[in-house]
């Protein structure tokens, strides 16, 4: 599988040995002698291993696909946020790209093959995923449901301070409330900017490192995970701020309110947005605040005449 290091605690919650294969477990193993190349292969530890795309291409995994053992007990390749192939793969992570061809060229032609993703637009993007994992024709299925949140409601409103800046009150009107929210960035400055901004509006009494956390690649595997287990049990713990990393796989039901600060230019967004709510009568919140340009931009593609700004007053501020 193509997942995460998240899919693999939810797996094994359900009692099913799974491994993450990636650079700090790998780094771990080689810390402690275990031979993960033979303990793979021999398929009598783990269930399901769960790969990152970085490793497909190493002598490692070469190694893996072509021991006759594993390629005896594989069952099925399965590639989770199948949408990312296309988003990441054109970008920062060009990696994604190669699964494709590593499922078809390096399994054996009986393995099935399978993508999951609950934001894949129909049309183009759904063309361009079949043809990256080699799906043509009547050679599969193609399942679609519907992947609406009635419980959710959708909010857009105007970013009034820029991402790039270092104060955002907009997000203490809602965070007042007491909610759990996750806040969703660009990047990691974004991610500390934010957190800056809310520890400084903390009062000092209160316990600002158990009420704010962050979620991210540079913190370890381990913190970030536990990072989701005080988000679900510690009651203090009310907001997590994240990059990218927190809006595909996260699955955190105690999220009531989800906070995107600037709009991606993928559909990343519905994603993020799902991250609140995760159960069915939890009513949940998906705020979007978008730059003002993005309202301009979007006017003109659909060729709406834009509304000249209004002209504010100058008013001389007197201090009584």
């Amino acid at each position: 599988m193509f997942c995460d290091g998240t899919s693999v605690s939810k797996l094994e919650d359900l009692s099913v040995p799974a491994f993450t294969y990636c650079h700090e477990t790998v780094t771990d193993a080689r810390k402690n002698k275990l031979n993960l190349v033979q303990i793979i292969e021999e398929c009598k530890t783990y269930s399901i291993v769960c790969v990152d795309p970085e490793h497909l291409l190493s002598k490692s995994w070469r190694q893996i696909v072509a021991s006759d053992t594993f390629r005896a007990n594989v069952v099925y390749g399965c590639i989770d946020e199948v949408h990312l192939v296309n988003e990441w793969g054109e970008s920062f992570r060009p990696q994604f790209k190669h699964i494709g061809a590593f499922l078809r060229g390096r399994l054996p032609s009986s393995v099935s093959i399978m993508g999951l993703s609950a934001t894949l637009q129909p049309g183009t993007e759904t063309n361009s995923i079949c043809r990256s994992l080699g799906f043509f024709g009547d050679n599969y299925y193609l399942l679609r449901l519907s992947n609406e949140r009635p419980n959710t409601q959708f909010i857009m409103e105007p970013l009034k301070n820029g991402v790039g800046g270092t104060e955002f009150p907009q997000l203490l009107r809602y965070l007042n409330s007491g909610r759990k929210g996750i806040i969703h960035c660009f990047a990691i400055d974004d991610v500390f900017r934010i957190f800056m901004y809310l520890w400084n509006s903390l009062p000092e009494s209160l316990d600002r490192l158990r009420r704010i956390k962050t979620y991210h690649s540079i913190h370890s595997l381990d913190d970030n995970k536990e990072t989701l287990r005080l988000l679900e049990e510690d009651p203090l713990c009310q907001v997590v701020i994240a990059t990218i990393a927190f809006a595909n796989g996260v699955h955190a039901p105690s999220l009531l309110d989800s906070y995107s600060v600037g709009v991606p230019n993928t559909n990343q967004l519905v994603q993020q947005g799902g991250r609140a709510g995760r159960g069915k009568d939890i009513p949940a919140r998906a705020f979007a605040f978008y730059q003002p340009t993005m309202l301009v931009d979007a006017m003109k593609q659909l060729g709406l005449s834009i509304p000249a700004p209004k002209r504010r007053k100058n008013i001389a501020a007197i201090q009584l």
